[in-house]
Order: C-alpha cells, then structure tokens, then sequence
C-alpha cells in the first residue's frame, strides 16, 4: 500500500513480483502459498502490505466477504503501527487542544517515532508525557502563525526531544531515516526556518530566509535530534514538494512541484554552478542531493496542471 492509500503489486528487495498472477473471478491477482505450517517467508521491502485469502484447506470455510478475508500488515516501519500510535497516544495527549497538529510519522529501531507537524498558541507539555519528567514550553518565534515541529517520542508515547524550525507557517511534510540513524525532514512553508544553536550539532545557529511565496526545505538531523544541515528552495509561486527519501550513499532524494523558476547556488551544488529550473507554469521536480548537503542534478518536466512528483525510490 502506498502513503495516498493507492495500491501497487508488491516486489521483493531484489524488485521481483511476488507470487504468480492469477485470475478469479475476473480480478487479477498474485497468487503465493503458504507451507505446511501456514507460514510465508518472502524478503519484503519495509512498508505496509494488503493480502486477501481466496483459498484454504479442505474441510475450512472461507468467507464469501472479502473484507473479512482481507488483511493488513507492515513491515519494518509498517504504517498501521505508526497510525495506532498515533490514535492511541496522542489522542490521549489530546493534541489538538495544546494547538499542535502532527502530519507524518516514522518508526525507530528503539520501537519509538519520529513525528513531524507543526504547532502554534506557545503550547505546554506537561511533565507526565515527557522522558525526563520535566515539561517542554515552546515558543513561536515572534510574528509567525505558526511554526514548525520535529519531534521524537519513545516507545511509550513519551517525549525525548522536540526542536523548532521556525518557518512562519507550514508543516513537516515528510520523514524518512537512513541505516545510519539519520533523520531527513521535508518542509512546505511560508516563512523563514530558524534552528537554534542548541538543536544544531555544531552549537551554531541557522537561518533560511524566505525565496518565494511558499518555500520548500529538506534537512538532515542525527538520532539525537541535532541539526547537521540543509537548504530550501523557493521559485517565484508558490511550491509543494511532497516526499524526501533517504539514499543508500548518505543523501536523499527530494519530488515535488513548483510553481515557477528556482535558482540552487552554486554553494549547493556539487560542480560548484548554480542550477536554474523550473518554469512560467506548474514543473515536477525530482532533486538528488549528496551526504554533503550539496546538490548533484535536478530532473525538471513541465506540466501544465499543478500535477508534480508524488514519490520515487531510489
């Protein structure tokens, strides 16, 4: 199952279909058994899976509902789990009334998340949902609506660290962790990002102005929750880009739409040019940045509706 709730045919870690096509009824499926003990042993990506039984032993009866012999399962960072903890923990937490509004999640290998939204109204949590006991006052920065959130909480729901990014308004849109335990953040925002010293792994502070109308931003936190670093990108509408996904060499891939032309400076890049793209009108773009935070190409297609890149893979 995809994030949007689409449905793709599943692969293996080596991109093979798993199972056989099949077709009952007149729908198409693909067909894997199970062995004598019941069980499946195929090398999935992580991510959530959707099953449906349409055949059991002899002397079993198998429901003619289909929605009772249908299925969910995650691996690895498996969305329902993220979506239950979310219920179950936040909705405990009552969230919404503290004025914090949370729009992405991802699962720890300590069973923990990482959480991602935004927040305003300088909410308060209270010592008996944080780690250490001791309560978390955050404050927006003056004049914004609200401001960003980056967030980690234990496996029983508890806070261990939350950092603001400023951003005047806007949310986290997207998570993502590499085998080396670093977390990737996707911003939409409209207004400047502002990290503080203290959430910085260098003790120094950050600062993105704003480019255009609406900006989008993508950065890079180790598993303590300290910024190592970033950029945003603005063209001269109003942008969205929709995913980051982290790379096997360090980096992380960033889609999404633009509404206008962009500029990446030549600081960013890795030829040391400035890159231009983008156009007069809606463009996808897929952007390929290094474990150095600097940018190696940018893959721009023209449309002529707001329909971008919703997501790649590697």
């Amino acid at each position: 199952l995809n994030e949007d709730g689409t449905e793709t045919i599943a692969t293996d870690t080596k991109g093979n279909i798993v199972g056989a096509e099949e077709i009952i009824d007149g729908i198409s499926y693909q067909i894997i058994k199970t062995d004598e003990n019941g069980e499946i042993k195929v090398d999935l990506l992580a991510g959530v899976y959707k099953v449906i039984e349409v055949e059991t032993l002899e002397g079993y009866r198998i429901s003619e509902n289909i929605e009772e012999r249908t299925y969910y399962f995650g691996v690895g960072k498996g969305k329902p789990a993220v979506q239950e903890f979310l219920n179950t923990n936040f909705g405990e937490l009552d969230i919404e009334n503290l004025g914090i509004k949370y729009s992405t999640a991802i699962g720890t290998s300590d069973g923990g998340y990482i959480i991602g939204g935004s927040f305003k109204d300088n909410p308060i949590i209270p010592a008996e949902r944080c780690a250490n006991n001791q309560p978390i006052y955050l404050k927006m920065y003056e004049g914004d609506y609200a401001n960003l959130i980056l967030a980690k909480v234990n496996i029983e729901g508890k806070f261990e660290w939350i950092r603001n990014l400023g951003g005047g308004q806007g949310t986290i849109q997207s998570l993502d962790i590499n085998d080396n335990g670093e977390i990737f953040a996707h911003s939409n925002h409209g207004g400047n990002i502002h990290i503080s010293a203290e959430d910085t792994i260098d003790n120094v502070g950050v600062n993105f102005n704003i480019i255009g109308h609406w900006d989008v931003g993508v950065y890079k936190f180790n598993s303590d929750g300290l910024y190592i670093d970033g950029m945003t990108i603005g063209s001269t509408g109003y942008d969205e880009f929709k995913k980051v996904i982290a790379t096997t060499d360090g980096g992380c891939l960033f889609v999404g739409t633009l509404l206008g032309e962009a500029t990446i400076p030549a600081s960013d890049t890795v030829n040391n040019s400035d890159i231009t793209f983008g156009c007069d009108v809606y463009s996808a773009a897929v952007i390929k940045i290094n474990s150095d935070n600097k940018v190696e190409w940018v893959n721009n297609i023209k449309t002529d509706l707001n329909i971008g890149m919703e997501n790649c893979e590697e």
